[in-house]
């Protein structure tokens, strides 16, 4: 049966419904790429000293071993289809000459030891340059043939001795070209054969070690022996069949011979490519007699095996298997759990092959072993728990407290809204790797509401900088735009880069965007560019607040404030990220990046609500007061019409404070001379009204801005201006004219005017603009 790789590289006709199923072939017509658009290339690639020329999609490149010399045949590489990228080279038609020199010595009958010498050194000194396919197929099937000859040449011997001596000998160099053969440097140049051809190899390889070892039982004089090697080993003994109570009537009755080994790296050749499934221990096995063939064992007395698990975290589901060297696939016949936990499994099995545990891959197999990658589990979960309800309960206070409604807290609220997203799908399914789509449907929101979060910490300082440079138009029409910036532009680069490169978001590993591929630049790119831009901002603002003179310090302590406040978050998410790609890249100190960005992005919450609620004075006076049961959180209306109220009780209490003291000064008022009888309160010049002030109108001027102080306050209204002053209610003017101190009381007051808003200055304003009588309205 062939496999999907070689599968898809046959030629096959399209069928007529369907005409895109022509790109699934490697022979397309040479119109098909034109057809539906210009056709595409994979480019020319120089890999490993083979030089790839520039080659159409759906078509494969031949080219010349290197070092001919030395080196037969060619390499094949695959353009594909649908990415027009690369593929894994084919180098199983490259092989070194000395394969085909050891292919001649077994021909001619040469000693099996001095084949298995050389054979042993050629491998050693192949795997010291390079490696190729065809060295390691070459290899397994010279293993095959010379283990034949082995026997043929070994039972002609008559002396015991000399069989012993050269059976050893045989062993001894034979598990050594094995040994080479199962290095790690060699297991990728086994990933790059078929999966057909690799587990083929491999299973015949598997198979003619084991057979070794008891061709050395057949003609050693020992009754025990151990050949140990770096990544396999075995073991032998030799008893008389009346010490095991084994029914099998073809044993050889005079002696039992009994092989065990162990293998370190089948388990990784002899994989299906399943993402979902690994081979989680050592390969070990036993054979009685013939390796080639699987003993029987009673039901009541199975042989029962111990495997030790190489993943430890991320893996479910153990299940006790054996190879089926006739099906060349693990099989759970026969075999049974008996028990199982983190570290260790238990399996029961009533025949003798070779075995293994398959565990599911329930999440990322994770790259820290062992208490490690345990304390790293816990750290996220609480930390990520942790910030999640600190940006909630940011999220409630900037939504539910009408009063602090605003341009800025608008910018916070929706930088805790998309930080919940992300950080929640962070959560749950940054490991969902088990579902390709699901998992790149992960990635894509990901880097879209990470990017939402960058762009509201951008107009942040953005804000910041207008506030106090700049006068534009309404907040509404502002807010708008800041709307479509942060969720529009985020949208724009995430959908471009998702539909050019849809294939790098989500990897086996992880569902984000694959670090080693361009599209990762989708997301630093924007980054960088925020973070730069954000500091230019925050720096001229900065500028200018420290330009303030004393009389506005307090505006400038408050916004010295939020500029520590954006800074330090914007610093906080561009560190975190900064050691959130070391993480991905991997490499040196990576243990010590995976610490610091699982530390800073599960604390970016936390500094969210300690810096925009608990540090800032105006959010924590106005939550404290509703606990207290003020009125500072109704709705709108509500909250209108007792701002209101406020102002009409105030104006209450200073009306019936001037009449009170006008009264009194009336009395006084009407003894005393006037010196200004014939002055008319409307013609009198501005002078002359100041020359006129007594200390009835004196007190009156001063009350006159008691309303002033209230705008301190957060429950009162924009300042009034000096032309929009509500005047006394007793009627009193400039003048101290008696008769306009003796007006009737019971005039109703003059109809107070709405506050007129005056056009706004930013904070470093000029001394003559802020000579004008118009208003700064607060809207920080």
């Amino acid at each position: 049966m062939v496999s999907g790789p070689e599968r898809s590289r046959e030629p096959a006709p399209p069928p007529v419904e369907e005409r895109k199923v022509v790109f699934e072939g490697s022979r397309p017509p040479p119109a098909v790429g034109e057809i539906f658009g210009p056709a595409k290339y994979c480019d020319e690639e120089t890999r490993k000293g083979v030089r790839y020329p520039k080659t159409r999609a759906c078509t494969e490149a031949r080219v010349s071993c290197p070092d001919p010399d030395i080196i037969t045949g060619t390499i094949v590489r695959y353009c594909n289809c649908q990415t027009a990228k690369w593929e894994t080279p084919d180098t199983t038609n490259c092989t070194h000459k000395w394969v085909a020199e050891m292919r001649s010595a077994i021909e001619r009958g040469d000693p099996a030891e001095q084949i298995t010498n050389r054979m042993a050194a050629d491998l050693e000194s192949t795997l010291s340059r390079q490696l190729y396919g065809g060295d390691i197929t070459g290899s397994v099937s010279l293993s095959s043939d010379v283990l034949n000859l082995a026997r043929i040449q070994f039972g002609a011997l008559d002396d015991r001795n000399q069989r012993q001596l050269r059976a050893n000998n045989f062993t001894q160099s034979f598990g050594t070209s094995g040994d080479y053969l199962l290095s790690p440097k060699a297991v990728p140049v086994w990933e790059e054969l078929t999966n057909t051809i690799r587990i083929d190899h491999a299973s015949t390889l598997m198979g003619v070690l084991e057979q070794s070892a008891l061709l050395l039982a057949d003609y050693t004089l020992d009754q025990h022996q151990k050949l140990q090697y770096n990544n396999w080993a075995m073991e032998i003994d030799v008893h008389r069949p009346e010490a095991y109570q084994i029914s099998q009537p073809s044993l050889d009755r005079s002696r039992l011979r009994l092989g065990y080994y162990v293998f370190t790296t089948f388990g990784q050749l002899l994989g299906q490519n399943n993402a979902q499934t690994i081979v989680n221990s050592h390969v070990i096995g036993a054979s009685v007699d013939d390796a080639t063939r699987s003993l029987s064992l009673p039901d009541s007395e199975p042989a029962t095996f111990t495997f030790y698990h190489l993943v430890k975290n991320g893996v479910s589901n153990p299940r006790c298997v054996y190879w089926d060297l006739d099906e060349k696939v693990w099989s759970t016949d026969g075999c049974r759990l008996i028990s199982t936990n983190d570290e260790a499994t238990q399996c029961a099995c009533n025949h003798l092959t070779s075995f293994a545990i398959l565990m599911d891959v329930s999440g990322r197999v994770s790259q820290y072993a062992g208490a490690m990658s345990a304390a790293l589990d816990v750290v996220s979960v609480v930390g990520c728990a942790l910030s999640v309800v600190c940006l909630a309960l940011s999220l409630f206070v900037f939504t539910f407290f009408t009063s602090l409604y605003n341009v800025r807290n608008t910018i916070h609220r929706n930088l805790c809204l998309s930080l919940i997203i992300a950080e929640l799908v962070f959560m749950i399914g940054i490991d969902r790797t088990e579902n390709k789509v699901g998992c790149s449907i992960v990635a894509v929101l990901l880097h879209y509401f990470f990017l939402v979060a960058f762009c509201w910490m951008f107009l942040e300082g953005y804000q910041l900088y207008l506030m106090l440079i700049q006068v534009f138009e309404s907040d509404k029409t502002r807010l708008l735009l800041y709307y479509k910036f942060s969720y529009g532009f985020p949208a724009v680069i995430v959908a471009v880069s998702a539909g050019v490169t849809w294939h790098n978001y989500g990897t086996d590993e992880y569902c984000w965007i694959n670090t080693s591929s361009s599209t990762l630049w989708a997301f630093v790119g924007p980054i960088i560019g925020i973070i730069l831009a954000n500091f230019v901002f925050l720096g001229i603002a900065l500028k200018v607040v420290l330009s303030v003179k004393s009389r506005d310090r307090n505006e400038r302590e408050r916004i010295l404030g939020w500029l520590k406040g954006s800074a330090t978050l914007l610093c906080l998410l561009g560190v975190t990220w900064v050691f959130g790609f070391l993480t991905a890249v991997g490499g040196a100190g990576g243990v010590v990046f995976a610490w610091i960005f699982t530390i800073l992005n599960c604390t970016q919450g936390v500094f969210i609500f300690v810096l925009h609620v608990l540090l800032n004075a105006k959010v924590r006076s106005t939550v404290v007061r509703w606990l207290r049961g003020g009125v500072c959180c109704l709705p709108d209306k509500t909250s209108g019409d007792n701002s209101r109220q406020v102002l009409v009780f105030a104006s209450k209490i200073w009306a019936e404070t001037v009449e009170y003291i006008s009264s009194r000064q009336r009395i006084m008022n009407m003894v005393k001379e006037n010196s200004h009888s014939g002055s008319s309160p409307g013609t009198a010049s501005t002078d002359d009204k100041e020359k006129q002030l007594t200390p009835t109108t004196k007190t009156n001027e001063w009350l006159r801005h008691l309303p002033m102080e209230a705008e301190r306050s957060p429950l009162s209204s924009p300042r009034l201006s000096d032309d929009a002053q509500t005047p006394p209610e007793d009627g009193i003017s400039g003048s101290s004219d008696p008769r306009s101190s003796q007006l009737d009381p019971h005039i109703e007051p003059v109809e107070k005017h709405a506050p007129v808003k005056r056009k706004k200055f930013p904070l470093g304003a000029s001394e003559n603009e802020r000579r004008s009588k118009s208003v700064i309205i607060e809207r920080f």
